[in-house]
């Protein structure tokens, strides 16, 4: 009788040991289950959403190897809006796209304000990227109290 728990403590153990080694490796949500996400939003963040923008830039401190961006978040909406996942999608010269790289910007942005962040390390990237596009995939709603 006291092993009868064993292939459930077994099966327990896989299926949460499958989420964190998909975490730890980076597999990205699908663009289903973005727009699964995204419907389920407050009405608030799907404003905010819709008057948020980012415009990168490489940096002067290039490399070939790195991806590092200046990056400008703007705030057109009237939330205040913190803890920006900014996410580049790299491609190849074919237009085939090679990776998607992600960082999370722990920081506040007032409403109608703009903020740049220098230097954002998006880490190695593969050497046969030709090209890249970058946007805000999520954030968090702050309360608008100063």
């Amino acid at each position: 009788m006291r092993n009868s728990y064993l292939p459930f403590l077994i099966l327990l153990f896989v299926s949460s040991g499958c989420k964190i080694f998909e975490s730890a490796i980076g597999f990205t949500d699908s663009p289903e289950d973005k727009a699964i996400k995204r419907m389920s939003e407050s009405d608030d963040k799907k404003t905010a959403r819709g008057q948020l923008s980012v415009s990168v830039q490489q940096s002067k401190k290039r490399t070939e190897r790195l991806l590092i961006l200046d990056v400008k978040i703007q705030n057109n909406s009237d939330f205040l809006v913190k803890d920006f996942v900014i996410e580049c999608l790299v491609y190849g010269a074919s237009g085939t796209q090679l990776e998607v790289k992600k960082q999370t910007v722990f920081d506040l942005l007032q409403p109608k304000q703009s903020k740049t962040i220098k230097e954002l390390n998006f880490g190695l990237i593969n050497n046969q990227m030709a090209k890249y596009g970058c946007q805000i995939d999520d954030f968090t709603l702050g309360n608008n109290q100063r």
